[in-house]
C-alpha cells in the first residue's frame, strides 16, 4: 500500500484547466498599453498571477470566455479619454 500525497496547488493558479494536448490559458487581468512591432500589433499585458506585465502579439490570445475583449473595451475606452482630453492654452 503506498501513501496519499497531499493535493498540491499548481505553478501558475490562474490556469484555466485544459486537455492534455492543449496549450494552458492564461486569464488577463489587464492590458496596458498597445504598440506595433515588425508590423505585428502587441498589447503590454498583466496577467493575473504574475508580477511584471508582458508584451504578447494580438494574433496570439485566445478569448474562450470573452474576458479578453472585455479587457480590450476598457483599454481602448481609457486610449479614448487619454486621447480626448481638451489640451490647456500655453499661457496657463
Amino acid at each position: 500500500m503506498t501513501p496519499i500525497e497531499p493535493w498540491q496547488p499548481s505553478s501558475s493558479p490562474t490556469q484555466n484547466p485544459r486537455s492534455d494536448d492543449e496549450e494552458p490559458e492564461y486569464i488577463v487581468e489587464n492590458i496596458i498599453k498597445d504598440k506595433i512591432s515588425g508590423g505585428v500589433k502587441m498589447y503590454l499585458t498583466k496577467f493575473m498571477g504574475y508580477p511584471k506585465p508582458e508584451w504578447q502579439a494580438a494574433d496570439g490570445f485566445a478569448d474562450s470566455d470573452g474576458t479578453l475583449n472585455e479587457k480590450l473595451v476598457e483599454y481602448n475606452a481609457r486610449k479614448k479619454r487619454k486621447t480626448s482630453k481638451t489640451p490647456k492654452p500655453a499661457w496657463k
